[in-house]
């Protein structure tokens, strides 16, 4: 628009692209790992949200060699170490079994997941009884599994009986023993158990240490009687699974009310693969992320969500508050006959109350400047607000509030309002003279004090003014010229 008695300038000015801007942090949870230790045999039953699950096994030590002879025994070998990570399904039960140590001539038990050849580790091998050579560690090529290292082997008998092979690692190999010194097993691994000495009054071998530790061998002399190699150590399973992540699911809006016969969308978010709603009672569908809702009375409505690939759900619930329509009017009377120009009196009466709702509608998006120049359109023209969910009649504006208008010069600056149905109000026009705006927000409402034509208005709450007339928004959808004066008690801003 232009006015002959000022020189106009491209000037800029902005507001921010929301009238309210609403910003949502999202924290995205992210399940823990879970790992379960089981030392004997059992059944595992696969949680909710697990789809694979990562299998440890370690295989029982074998026993060393009793004396019941004079002599020193060998040392029993060490469990073997197989992992593998495998698919399962959710509920479905799958057993597992823990091998034991050995406490005879017979090997450790072997350690496997579902069956044998799924995941497996060896058991160590034991020594016969008055045997000085040491025994083998359970081999990882007789077992199963992606990763597999075999137990350490146990030491012969000399002057004192052998220590024992300590069982496998989780990243290497089971130490051997070494004299009468049982094997230190890498992380993971259970140590060989020491050799007897019974010169010093202790030929008995010493039982290995969990999981799957071999025995170490016994000494027997003149003096001592008969010594026990020592008993080989139980085996170990162990299962790690990480639980899949449920969604976070929100609903937009979160506490809507509605008059009565009215309809409100609800916008689910969060997950990404479905979302299902109850009751249906009201709703346009019961799955989807968008449904509309037209209850007939308070409703407070459940979604779920799922995410792909994951059965644990996410829930978030919204009440969509009805209010009831008020009934029409009785008037009284009902007809009257009176002189012209002389007053009567009607009066208006309802059998039930009205609720005024007060909602909030804000811009979903826009630029992040709008530049006016001389004596024409913003660049963005018109700048579109979208409302939903507002019943069909009845619908007033209560206030519409600008925020961040930057601009050198705002006697220039020209801002209407215009609803769906071509109602127009004049926010502001030909205010504030020369007096430089910087990041103002202003809220228009009626009730509020007029803005000064030549003084600077600071931010705050004001009728929409028009001090010059006409004023002209020559573009479709555009008015055209409007002449209309407003004032701070204008009743049509509240009748767009």
């Amino acid at each position: 628009m232009m006015k002959s008695s000022k020189t106009r300038t491209t000037r800029k000015w902005s507001f921010g692209p929301w009238l309210v801007v609403a910003l949502l942090l999202l924290t995205q949870l992210v399940s823990a790992q879970i790992t379960n230790t089981y030392n004997s045999s059992g059944t595992f039953v696969v949680p909710a949200g697990v789809s694979q699950v990562t299998v440890e096994c370690w295989g029982g030590g074998g026993h060393g060699s009793t004396r019941t002879s004079n002599g020193a025994g060998g040392g029993g070998g060490g469990g073997a170490y197989s992992r593998s990570t495998i698919s399962v399904i959710e509920g479905n039960s799958y057993t597992y079994t823990v091998g034991a140590g050995s406490n005879s001539a017979s090997p450790g038990g072997d350690s496997w997941f579902l069956n044998a050849t799924t995941v497996m580790a060896e058991g160590g091998n034991s020594v016969a009884n008055n045997t000085p050579a040491g025994a083998t560690g359970g081999a990882a090529g007789t077992g199963f599994g992606t990763v597999k290292y075999s137990g350490g082997n146990g030491a012969a008998g000399g002057s004192t009986g052998g220590g024992a092979g300590s069982s496998a690692g989780t990243a290497a190999a089971g130490a051997n023993g070494s004299g009468q010194n049982g094997g230190n097993a890498p992380v993971g691994g259970g140590d060989g158990g020491d050799g007897g000495n019974a010169g010093f009054l202790a030929g008995a071998g010493v039982a290995g240490s969990a999981p799957g530790g071999g025995g170490g061998g016994a000494e027997k002399n003149t003096f001592s009687g008969n010594q026990n190699g020592g008993n080989g150590a139980t085996g170990r399973v162990v299962l790690t699974y990480t639980p899949c992540s449920g969604p976070t699911v929100s609903v937009a809006p979160g506490s809507p009310t509605i008059c009565a016969g009215a309809s409100v969308v609800l916008t689910a978010s969060g997950a990404s693969a479905s979302y299902s709603w109850s009751p249906g009672t009201g709703l346009s569908s019961t799955s989807g992320a968008v449904v509309t809702a037209n209850p007939t009375s308070t409703t407070t409505y459940t979604v779920t969500g799922l995410n792909t690939g994951c059965s644990i759900p996410g829930t978030t619930t919204v009440t969509v508050t009805v209010t009831p329509a008020p009934t029409v009017p009785v008037m009284s009377p009902t007809s009257v006959t009176t002189c012209s120009g002389s007053p009567t009196v009607l009066s208006a009466s309802s059998t039930t109350s009205a609720t005024v709702i007060s909602s909030p509608f804000n811009s979903t998006g826009g630029p992040a400047n709008i530049t006016t120049g001389a004596a024409q359109n913003a660049t963005t023209y018109p700048f579109n607000n979208t409302v939903s969910g507002l019943p069909i009649s009845g619908v007033t504006v209560e206030s519409v509030t600008i925020n961040g208008i930057t601009h050198t010069f705002p006697d220039d600056l020209d801002i209407l309002l215009q609803s769906p149905t071509g109602t127009n109000v004049i926010l502001m026009s030909d205010v504030g003279g020369t007096n430089d705006l910087a990041a103002v927000n202003y809220t228009f409402e009626t009730g509020s004090p007029a803005m000064s034509d030549a003084g600077a208005n600071a931010a705050g709450s004001y009728a929409p003014t028009n001090i010059g007339t006409p004023d002209d928004w020559p573009t479709a959808p555009g008015p055209g010229a409007i002449s209309a004066k407003l004032h701070r008690h204008s009743p049509l801003f509240r009748k767009l």
